[in-house]
């Protein structure tokens, strides 16, 4: 949420579980600044979601996440030690 929504978006790997909830709550509050690069990437998404969402503050869930690419992949959150110990292990 928030800075972590920009963040997220440069790495090779973005990985969604059951919990997630991506979103920009500051534009809830009235700031209208989706950050560190944000913008770029929301003005790509197709259908105007992108702008949808800098606007609202929407929250969005896992499933959401994927259908818009924003996650590369989808894992139950109890998988997600597993999946970060094969990925320093073997860097896929």
């Amino acid at each position: 949420m928030g800075g972590g929504v920009g963040l997220s978006m440069y790495g090779k790997y973005r990985v969604a579980t059951q919990n997630t909830k991506f979103a920009m709550p500051e534009s809830a509050m009235g700031f209208f600044s989706p950050d560190v690069g944000a913008s770029y990437f929301l003005s790509k998404l197709n259908r105007g979601v992108g702008l949808f969402l800098s606007l609202t503050g929407f929250a969005i869930n896992a499933r959401d996440v994927m259908d818009l690419g924003l996650a590369t992949h989808y894992s139950d959150a109890d998988k997600i030690e597993e999946i970060k110990k094969n990925y320093i292990q073997t860097g896929k």
